[in-house]
């Protein structure tokens, strides 16, 4: 049977029309231990997830792509099959814990459903069945972390592609600090680089191996970072300070408060001081979203609240109650576009 025939697919065009796609990754998958896979395997898991829209209310049948997308078409046939062989034997082993410690319950949930015949690899093309148990960590998220598709597909390490997913999650910001242990456990080295002589842990060299490339492969993109160790000597011990910590800091940090030019021209003076003074909405949510969303929708936006306002159901926690309607408003924007 033609596996386009029970549903229409639009496939994925990295190197066209989908170039600017976002990546919406929930926040604990995020920051939770990920186990260190091929790099193919973590460029078609990103692809999938960009398909996964903010509206979507259960994933697609499938989920299909042409094995060009990832590899240079240059490479040999044989070659290409072997490493995406070896990138869904990876991603067939990927597993999700959801556990109960009140009510003494657990379940290890996989990521694909194997158990679909259409889930494989046939003459160039990927199809992906993901297993729906695991709908809540994909569909209608209310705390995620998005991050370029664009940069992500060009990456050639794990590492950076790690790196680019965590400080993601802090563009608003721009400064990430996190205590080593940590550190090791997000990047899958919680065994690894260790002294050969007493089996110490050797963060210094850890950290070298982690960044290195990642810094180069970054500096391109909005994650261009510098890192920093935070070292301690406890009293009485001898030798070098042991690294308890690293600071990033990204060097393109995302401005946070609407330009003084922008709030005082004559067009946007009451526009400005309604949106903010009136109805609470944080000068990060203008800056991020004003323009997604468009005047003349903001204008009729505004419209709503005022009637809602002279009605007999007012809005009672403007902070909270605008400022989620809007960021929804401009996230579903920036996705439509």
């Amino acid at each position: 049977m033609d596996k386009r025939s029970a549903q229409t697919v639009l496939p994925f065009d990295f190197k066209g029309k989908d170039i600017d796609l976002y990546v919406r990754q929930h926040w604990n998958a995020t920051f939770s231990r990920q186990k260190k896979v091929s790099v193919l395997s973590k460029k078609i898991m990103s692809a999938v997830m960009s398909q996964i829209k903010m509206n979507d209310k259960g994933f697609k049948g499938f989920y299909q792509f042409h094995v060009t997308d990832f590899v240079n078409e240059g490479e040999s046939g044989t070659k290409i099959y072997s490493a995406v062989k070896t990138s869904f034997d990876e991603l067939t082993d990927l597993k999700w814990l959801f556990e109960d410690l009140e009510s003494e319950k657990f379940a290890f949930r996989h990521l694909l459903n194997t158990s679909d015949a259409r889930c494989g690899y046939e003459k160039g093309t990927i199809t992906i069945v993901l297993n729906p148990l695991l709908k809540p960590l994909f569909i209608a998220l209310s705390h995620y972390t998005t991050y370029q598709l664009k940069w992500y597909m060009t990456f050639k390490s794990w590492y950076s592609m790690r790196l680019f997913e965590l400080l993601s999650a802090f563009k608003d910001t721009g400064y990430w600090e996190v205590d080593i242990k940590t550190f090791r456990l997000l990047m899958d080295c919680e065994n690894k680089y260790r002294n050969k002589k007493d089996g110490s842990y050797n963060d210094s060299d850890m950290v070298k191996k982690i960044t290195e490339e990642a810094i180069l492969e970054l500096e391109r993109t909005d994650m261009a970072f510098t890192v920093e160790t935070i070292k301690d000597k406890p009293k009485g011990v001898a030798g070098r300070k042991p690294i308890v910590g690293l600071v990033f800091r990204l060097k393109k940090v995302e401005q946070k408060t609407v330009s003084i030019a922008w709030k005082t021209a004559p067009n946007n003076i009451k526009t400005f001081d309604k949106l903010h003074n009136k109805y609470k909405i944080s000068e990060v949510n203008l800056v991020k979203y004003f323009d997604a969303i468009g005047v003349k929708e903001v204008l009729d936006l505004l419209k709503k609240w005022d009637a809602k306002e002279l009605s007999d159901k007012p809005i009672l926690d403007k902070l909270a109650y605008c400022n989620k309607v809007f960021v929804d408003m401009g996230k579903k924007a920036i996705e439509n576009k």
